[in-house]
């Protein structure tokens, strides 16, 4: 995989056809991904084993910048933070996650333990609806959780549609680039790519051809 420069051409291998290797594994759907904030990640054990249970791969941030980092380098589908650590509000998590397609809980500490806030369903912002006792949180954890994995399936099922298109004896696909030997990628006026079968079960090697400069 990768590219390769070969006289203006740059190659890229494409597993499909005859490749059998762990087929049922590529049509997983993807595990959903959870970010828990709070000062360390033993305060948040209860909730990672019950997220794990439910097949959810768990992260832990400890800081609100190193919140921040995670969520910009990484894919999340679930945010629970408390309101505020140490180092500063959390509530800039509502900006910087709005249409993001990641939902966010608010935790929020009161006498008798505490509320939870939702702030973000699937990127859209509903912070301002009524707070959650922890049994009802817990509810709405399920539900998230559940709307998150029909969500992983649909897009598994985007994705295996648009394998068959590449099972031809010749597809064209569009490229405004190609890889210039002596001073890297250029874009290019009528590129194109070319995906063409390799013998036995080498796979699809797709080929990207420059136009004019």
């Amino acid at each position: 995989e990768g590219r390769v420069r070969e006289e203006g051409y740059c190659r890229l291998r494409v597993k499909t056809g005859n490749q059998q290797e762990s087929r049922e594994g590529a049509m997983e759907p993807r595990r959903p991904k959870a970010l828990l904030i709070g000062e360390s990640p033993q305060g948040s054990s209860n909730l990672a084993k019950r997220l794990q249970a439910r097949g959810c791969e768990c992260e832990f941030a400890v800081s609100s910048q190193e919140a921040s980092s995670m969520l910009r380098a990484e894919r999340f589908d679930l945010v629970l933070s408390p309101m505020r650590l140490r180092d500063g509000s959390l509530f800039s998590l509502i900006s910087l996650l709005d249409r993001s397609g990641i939902t966010l809980f608010f935790s929020y500490i009161v006498e008798d333990g505490c509320w939870w806030l939702p702030a973000l369903r699937h990127g859209q912002n509903c912070f301002g609806s009524s707070a959650l006792r922890p049994s009802q949180f817990i509810a709405a954890l399920d539900e998230a959780i559940e709307e998150i994995c029909f969500l992983a399936v649909m897009e598994r099922n985007s994705l295996q549609s648009v394998a068959p298109r590449l099972r031809g004896s010749l597809t064209t696909l569009p490229s405004p680039w190609r890889e210039s030997p002596s001073d890297g990628p250029e874009y290019v006026k009528g590129a194109g790519a070319v995906a063409t079968k390799g013998g036995g079960t080498e796979g699809w090697v797709m080929t990207f051809q420059a136009g004019e400069r």
